[in-house]
């Protein structure tokens, strides 16, 4: 009884390893890639994965120089 739940054990550890868990799918990975956006920028809504890398880029600029000269007042 114990080499049959041992075999058992062994063969799920050994099929549990072999087979990759994906945490995100190959189109959401596309959606950041052409966006420059992080799953993080996506989540606090900082980056839009809708938008291109140039698009987000030039939000992110204007953002930081309006957070600078308001801190300059």
């Amino acid at each position: 009884m114990k080499k049959i739940i041992l075999a058992l054990a062994t063969t799920a550890l050994i099929a549990g390893s072999l087979s990759p868990a994906y945490a995100i799918t190959a189109s959401y990975r596309a959606k950041l890639e052409r966006s420059g956006c992080t799953q993080l920028t996506d989540a606090d809504g900082s980056c839009d994965t809708s938008k291109t890398r140039a698009q987000n880029q030039k939000k992110a600029a204007a953002k930081k120089s309006k957070t600078a000269t308001t801190k300059q007042k």
